[in-house]
């Protein structure tokens, strides 16, 4: 049994590492496995909820998360460590956080609230509710053992069962709105790419021309970072639609309560302007890239590949967290 309880309630940076200090209980499910003298290869631990879906999956295979020193703006005793599952024989433990994927936002960050060696990137992925889940640990070889697990609520939240179904639904379409957003902006981008390769071939004045104007509109799409959302024609784009979502995202797991009004509202309006914008990109694919791409096969030049982009960009360095996930149902 776990007691779901948010990771850190507390407002300011954590103490410096020369106060002395306790460590406080881990932030989740510990999930206790033993491997034979003999094992080998790759394991895989699935959470399933009670219905048998997919909640989380991770896999030895899986490699840590780059984190680049130099640019970071928090000290590095801030970060927690990668929760890796090891393959090796013996005796293991291992840490699920109670939450869904990260979802597909542009940038993330530490949060103020950190703890000493113990804070993760923000934002995490929805986080589950209490009932039952199941935790399937499959070894090399193929054999499964299945755990239940019983994750209960902060037994001080007396938010009601339905308000923290009405909070993590809201959380999990915000997810999809942001996953939605983030392979159009991936494919964007790698078409912007492609029309750079184009013009590198010196092509006729008719296919450069039809190179500029195609990078002008999905220039416009892509947009630029900012902080203003909604409020401009540019605050509607596809980069600024992620940061606009990845802030209602930020305000609303701030606490275990029910979405305000304001916040549905707003997420109302970000989700019109994500489906204008998509529904843009998607004519633009069918019209204007095809007369491209038909322009360049009498030219004897490479066309834009399409089947490139559903998969994501090779500009983006990682692969989608729903992706991964997504590909094991």
């Amino acid at each position: 049994m776990t007691y779901r309880i948010r990771r850190n309630n507390n407002t300011d940076t954590p103490l410096p590492p020369e106060e002395p200090a306790g460590q406080n209980p881990p932030d989740g499910a510990m999930i206790d496995y033993w491997l034979s003298s003999g094992a080998s290869g790759t394991v895989v631990l699935e959470i399933r909820d009670d219905a048998g879906n997919l909640v989380r999956r991770f896999s030895s295979a899986d490699k840590p998360e780059h984190i680049n020193e130099k640019e970071l703006n928090v000290p590095t005793y801030w970060l927690r460590p990668a929760r890796t599952l090891s393959a090796a024989p013996g005796m293991h433990r291992f840490i699920w956080d109670l939450t869904y994927p990260a979802p597909d936002v542009l940038s993330r960050d530490y949060p103020i609230s950190a703890v000493y060696r113990d804070t993760p990137l923000y934002p995490l992925g929805a986080t589950v509710l209490p009932g039952q889940y199941k935790a399937v640990l499959t070894s090399a070889g193929g054999k499964s053992e299945t755990q239940s697990l019983t994750i209960r609520m902060d037994p001080r939240v007396k938010t009601s069962a339905d308000d923290l179904h009405r909070q993590f639904e809201l959380d999990r379409k915000i997810s999809d709105a942001l996953h939605r957003d983030y392979q159009a902006i991936q494919q964007v981008r790698s078409l912007r790419a492609q029309l750079k390769s184009v013009t590198e071939h010196k092509p006729s004045p008719e296919i450069a021309a039809k190179v500029a104007d195609l990078e002008a509109q999905a220039a416009v799409i892509e947009g630029v970072d900012g902080a203003q959302f909604l409020s401009t024609p540019e605050g509607c784009s596809l980069v600024r639609l992620n940061s606009g979502l990845g802030t209602v995202l930020s305000a609303l797991d701030s606490a275990d309560a029910a979405p305000t009004m304001q916040q549905s509202a707003t997420f109302a309006d970000l989700e019109k302007a994500l489906n204008a914008q998509l529904a843009a990109w998607e004519q633009m694919k069918a019209k204007e890239v095809a007369e491209l791409n038909s322009q360049l096969s009498k030219a004897g030049l490479p066309v834009i590949d399409v089947h490139k982009w559903a998969a994501g960009s090779a500009d983006t360095a990682q692969t989608s967290s729903q992706d991964r996930d997504k590909d094991l149902e």
